[in-house]
């Protein structure tokens, strides 16, 4: 197969490759990283031409497991929420038809996660989405001013073009005389 000859090229000849590779045409590193991995035999050679974020992952995992789960379907947890109840159904799905935060959620380093392993990357994923939602919102609602003991008042931004209406000034001596 061409993916072992392009081993051998690598292997015997390392200053050939740049010209074995322009000789070949224009094609992207990533393509001879694959062609490389196949004919070293870690990649089988369906994924070869296989894009998407599932087969990506796929090809990190070892042989059987490339071969398994490219013919099995793979059970993905999905989180539904009603009201304040939450829920998971499981689907079964090929690896070549999962999205992005599917395959994220699906495959760990080098494994698959399990329905308890997904349920915790769910929920791991839920509160970090709600920090950063908290964080955002803590930002937003920052005042541009801060009291100072009782005495003085801190304008936090430049006070460049800054205007404090009636209610502003209010709540400000408020601040500092509690």
């Amino acid at each position: 197969m061409s993916c072992g000859i392009y081993v051998r090229v690598l292997d015997g000849y390392p200053s050939r490759v740049d010209y074995f590779r322009e000789s070949c045409g224009e094609y992207p590193m990533s393509m001879w990283r694959k062609l490389e991995r196949v004919g070293r035999g870690t990649t089988i050679p369906e994924l070869l031409w296989s894009n998407g974020p599932g087969l990506s992952k796929l090809e990190k995992m070892s042989i059987s497991d490339q071969r398994r789960y490219l013919s099995e379907r793979i059970d993905v947890l999905i989180e539904r929420v009603e009201g304040k109840v939450k829920t998971f159904d499981k689907l079964r799905l090929r690896v070549q038809d999962l999205t992005n935060d599917q395959a994220n959620q699906v495959f760990s380093i080098n494994t698959i996660r399990d329905e308890s392993a997904q349920r915790a990357y769910l929920e791991s994923l839920a509160a970090s989405n709600r920090r950063k939602v908290e964080e955002a919102q803590a930002v937003a609602f920052e005042k541009p001013w801060q009291a100072i003991g009782k005495k003085q008042i801190l304008i936090k931004t430049p006070s460049c073009g800054m205007k404090f209406g009636r209610k502003d000034l209010i709540e400000m001596l408020d601040a500092i005389e509690k």
